[in-house]
């Protein structure tokens, strides 16, 4: 059985903790190119340590690993996010959004500064 996560290129909003470091470290396992985000530049460095010792650790180049640190609710981040995403793999296939906190809201309703 092929592994759909090979040569896949993922971007991982709030990647440096929680659920979302949990994912990329996963995917970094099943071979994934992963952008892990965040908006302290120690936990993106933090996050990105273990994300190249679980892609080495399943026999990946740690090279497939990138961070960016970002603040999404801040005008113009995203484009800077997208634009480095496309000059270090080229492209994404897949976006996560793990950041924010629990709250009673639709998201698509919510302004940007508060998610």
């Amino acid at each position: 059985m092929s592994n759909c996560w090979e040569q896949h290129r993922v971007l991982i909003a709030g990647g440096t903790n929680g659920f979302g470091l949990v994912l990329a470290k996963l995917l970094c396992r099943y071979g994934a190119s992963v952008m892990v985000l965040g908006r302290s530049a120690e936990g993106v460095r933090d996050a990105l340590i273990q994300c190249e010792a679980a892609a080495h650790e399943a026999g990946y180049s740690k090279n497939q690993v990138q961070g960016i640190t970002a603040d999404l609710s801040h005008d113009g981040e995203g484009n800077r996010v997208v634009a480095q995403c496309l000059e270090k793999f080229g492209g994404c296939d897949s976006f996560f959004f793990c950041v924010g906190q629990s709250s009673r809201a639709v998201i698509l309703k919510l302004a940007p500064q508060e998610i």
